[in-house]
Order: structure tokens, then sequence, then C-alpha cells
């Protein structure tokens, strides 16, 4: 009987004994698929962590190329319109100074004419009585000296003015 009871106990707890053991290995199972799927989970978040940091980067580099094309473009459009300016200004001072070569050449022209009246060693006074001293402001004056013999015999020596109307003011003297 006793080889029966022991034996019947122990069938007993073997069968405790297997039925523990099928709970432990599903128990097991289970924890071994938690973790994998744990590990799935932190491999998926650094993938997407990865994923965010290049995504960024290639936007940041967008944003960089843009901005540096943008540079570009304006520092070539303010060289055109600085380059548009000089040639303009270049071109009105090419005109300024033609006026003024050719003023210039007819003011001297002016000049001479202005000291071919103005007498000089003639015989129209006598330069131990008197002289001229002849000064302009600028290139032509207003000045001009008249002398003549009057019916009576008597000479005139008149000086005049036209100060201040620069070069009509020297055309009058003479």
């Amino acid at each position: 009987k006793n080889i029966n009871k022991i034996k019947k106990e122990d069938s007993i707890n073997w069968k405790a004994l297997k039925k523990k053991h099928k709970l432990d290995e599903r128990e097991n199972k289970l924890r071994k698929n938690e973790l994998i799927n744990l590990e799935l989970k932190l491999k998926n978040e650094v993938l997407n962590q990865e994923m965010i940091i290049r995504w960024t980067y290639i936007i940041s580099m967008c944003i960089g190329l843009f901005i540096l094309v943008l540079l570009i473009y304006s520092i070539i459009k303010l060289n055109k319109v600085k380059y548009e300016a000089n040639r303009l200004l270049e071109n009105k001072t090419n005109f300024i100074e033609k006026q003024k070569s050719e003023l210039m050449s007819n003011i001297s022209y002016a000049k001479k004419i202005q000291e071919l009246y103005i007498p000089g060693n003639d015989n129209a006074y006598n330069e131990d009585e008197c002289f001229i001293l002849d000064k302009p402001k600028d290139i032509v004056s207003g000045d001009f000296y008249w002398f003549f013999t009057l019916d009576d015999g008597n000479r005139a020596f008149i000086v005049a003015d036209c100060t201040g109307h620069g070069v009509p003011g020297g055309f009058l003297s003479v």
C-alpha cells in the first residue's frame, strides 16, 4: 500500500510539477516576448530620433542654402545697380566736362578779343601820364577803357565797369 500511495503521491507531485513547469515556461515566454517588444520599441524610438535628426539637418541645410542664394542674388543685384549708377554718373561727368571745356574755350577766346580792344602801347595816351592795371577776377573782366581825342584837341579817358555781370559784362565792354 505504501508503494501505491507513494506512487500516487509522486504522480500527483509529478503532475503538479509538470503543471508548474508549463506555467513557468509560459511565463518565461511572455517575459521573453515582453522583452522583445520592449527592445523593438526602443529600437523604433532610436530610429525615430535618428530620422528627426536627419530631417532637421536636411531642412537646416536647405534653409542655409536658400539664405546663401538669396544673399548672392542681393549682392549681384546691388552690384548691377551700383554699376548702372556709376555709368550714369560717368556719362553726366563726361557731359559736364565737355560743356566746361567748350565754355572755357569760349571764355579764353573772349579774353583774347577783349585784350585786343584794350589799348596797349599805342599813341592814344602818354605812358608817363597813366597806366592800366587789368586783373580780372575770372578770365574775362567787365572793365573797359576808352581813350579818344575830342574835337577841341583834348584827350578823354573813360573807365567803365560791368562788374557782377560775368561773361556778358565782358562782351559788353568790347
